[in-house]
């Protein structure tokens, strides 16, 4: 089990290849369920999360569970609502030149190592999130 400085180094990389920023908001997810003791630490670690790369929807079912989440749910909560908009402008916009996400998100997936151009449930944290390209 990593711990919470490890964490943190990884997620504050942005030379990590994900397929979707909601990867590392997963794998965050999934370290916090794994201790009581993370309950402090969470706020930290979602300020390394890219939340203006996850898409609009997925931004809107984050809110929507972020409380649960206890003093880390309310710094969820606000990066959520500072990236629905600019994510939503950015939908609109035929160029999105100006954005540059902080980690390479790979372009196309391959359905044999789990990835699909339908949606896909994540995780059980992660429940109500959609995996999609945008």
């Amino acid at each position: 089990m990593l711990g919470v400085g490890q964490l943190g180094r990884i997620l504050q990389r942005d030379d990590v290849h994900v397929s979707r920023e909601e990867v590392i908001l997963e794998a965050t997810f999934k370290w916090f369920n794994h201790s009581k003791e993370h309950v402090g630490v969470l706020a930290l670690l979602l300020r390394d999360v890219d939340f203006q790369s996850i898409s609009s929807d997925n931004l809107s079912r984050i809110g929507h569970f972020s409380s649960s989440f206890g003093p880390g749910g309310d710094e969820m909560h606000r990066k959520v609502h500072e990236a629905l908009p600019a994510r939503r402008k950015r939908s609109r916009a035929e160029n999105s030149d100006t954005f540059r996400p902080k980690r390479h998100c790979l372009q196309s997936w391959s359905p044999s190592l789990g990835a699909s151009g339908r949606k896909v449930l994540l995780g059980r944290v992660c429940s109500s999130l959609w995996w999609r390209e945008v």
